[in-house]
């Protein structure tokens, strides 16, 4: 099974066609699919507007994992709210 950092390089317009073909060649698994995807969310979540909009662009042209990457950093650029 490959490492979960090559599902990252697969870039989010093919991945639903890749994921599938990686699966049936058992090259990696559903479990790990599905962590990257809950990876990917929780880190959109946390941002609003532009800064979205660019993640997404990212994880078309160059893959999840660079996209995870990004919007953890700019996450942790964001002030908290205050309570």
């Amino acid at each position: 099974m490959p490492a979960t950092r090559a599902l990252g390089k697969i870039p989010a317009v093919d991945l639903a066609y890749a994921v599938d073909r990686l699966i049936q060649e058992g090259k990696t698994s559903l479990a790990e699919v599905r962590k990257r995807q809950g990876q990917y969310l929780a880190a959109l979540k946390r941002l609003k507007g532009v800064e979205r909009a660019r993640v997404k662009t990212v994880a078309r042209k160059e893959g999840v994992a660079k996209a995870i990457e990004l919007a953890r950093k700019l996450a942790k650029a964001v002030p908290a709210k205050a309570a």
